[in-house]
């Protein structure tokens, strides 16, 4: 007891003062006003994104409705909300599936390239017995079994299904909202590369061997029928889904319809481009497609879809209030801040580039000289894009004002 009270106050002070003296208050002092300022901004985007209407979000990977070629969800003002997943009910879960089994194949084996014995080699020359290299690396064995059981399930069921159908299909992909039995040419292409895909995983699981020379012939002899299945599936998939947006947008008129925004929650795989993208950029309005549709990894429910576009949206009008349009770097700052460029990057590079000569370092090239549209065409420096202008247009990097004179 008496240690504690002994300690000397100026120590138990310091404990406490965490802010320190007048200089480190300001730095304090900057940081309480940036939490502040991000706790305004996240109630900022959550309300913003729950006053833009109407909303489609064009998913492929919801609960329940995973690779049925595209389930949209439109939002109302209303409250009221319309789900559709056009291609549900056709073949296309089949045709897109199938196309899969030899990219899964890879997914099964590839773990186990190289482990020892499991490929076999022309210039083999392993001093250990084949039956020694079965019995003691197999593995993969239970993977691959497993995996062609579901291979196998679907043909049967497309066998049985044949049986008690019997003759020509009839079945039109595109347009028939029953679900019927493909076309029969199509029907012979899912047998013939299920078929090979059984054959060449049963040769696996017997000779206790993956032979890439053969799994190289099965990729390249069904490499056509992938093909024709990818073809018929986004056939199915385009006409339906277009043909519902296209109801949607005659349903919702002209003033409603160029209102729409989209959000196509991705992943990086296919973030680039989709069908659902494309998809939509077919049926918006022209001048809308690079504002309106969003493609994004992160959301993965309506909530996270509502949020983002609340950051998106509200990113882009704060951009256009705070900085404008009047000269080159305003256009430069509104655009960083209204699309998926840090708002900073125009200072940043240079800055960046400052630093690696200051190293001793070679700054890289981004692009070749390009032309600023700021009312009239100007030729533009490569590293600066300083315009020969009496207008106060200001410098930045070039890279950042590509997008600017589109």
């Amino acid at each position: 007891m008496s240690d504690i009270l002994s300690l000397d106050e100026s120590e138990l002070i310091s404990h406490i003062a965490y802010r320190g003296d007048h200089i480190e208050e300001i730095r304090h002092a900057a940081r309480d006003y940036n939490k502040h300022n991000r706790a305004n901004y996240a109630k900022f985007i959550e309300a913003v994104g729950r006053n833009i209407y109407p909303l489609i979000i064009a998913s492929d990977h919801e609960q329940d409705y995973s690779g049925v070629g595209t389930t949209f969800t439109l939002f109302m003002k209303n409250g009221s909300q319309m789900k559709e997943s056009p291609a549900m009910g056709s073949n296309y879960e089949l045709y897109k599936s199938c196309s899969h089994i030899f990219m899964g194949l890879g997914v099964v084996l590839g773990p186990y390239l190289e482990n020892y014995g499991m490929c076999s080699k022309d210039d083999d020359a392993t001093e250990k017995s084949s039956n020694e290299i079965r019995s003691n690396h197999t593995p993969w064995q239970p993977v691959l079994s497993s995996y062609v059981q579901k291979i196998k399930c679907i043909k049967q069921a497309l066998t049985t299904a044949a049986e008690i159908e019997g003759g020509e299909s009839t079945y039109e992909e595109e347009v028939d909202t029953v679900f019927g039995m493909p076309p029969t040419d199509m029907q012979d292409n899912l047998h013939a590369m299920l078929g090979s895909a059984i054959t060449f995983c049963e040769n696996c699981l017997t000779t206790g061997m993956l032979d890439l020379t053969a799994w190289k012939r099965l990729n390249d002899e069904n490499f056509p029928r992938i093909k024709k299945n990818m073809k018929a599936a986004v056939s199915i998939q385009a006409n339906r889904c277009i043909s519902l947006l296209l109801k949607w947008k005659a349903m919702l008129g002209p003033e409603l319809w160029r209102d729409v925004h989209v959000v196509i929650p991705t992943v990086w795989a296919v973030g680039q481009d989709n069908p659902r993208k494309e998809m939509m950029r077919q049926v918006l309005d022209a001048d809308r497609v690079s504002t309106n549709i969003i493609c994004s990894e992160w959301p993965r429910n309506p909530d996270e879809v509502r949020t983002l576009l609340g950051r998106i949206a509200g990113d882009r009008s704060i951009a256009r209030l705070v900085f404008g349009t009047d000269n080159l770097d305003a256009k430069v700052k509104t655009h960083g801040l209204s699309t998926a460029i840090d708002v900073v990057q125009d200072d940043a590079m240079p800055a960046i580039w400052d630093a690696m000569k200051r190293e001793g370092q070679t700054v890289r090239e981004r692009e070749s000289d390009i032309k600023l549209d700021t009312g009239s065409s100007k030729n533009v420096d490569r590293e600066t894009s300083t315009t020969e202008s009496n207008d106060e247009i200001g410098k930045c990097p070039m890279a950042l004002v590509d997008d600017i004179n589109k």
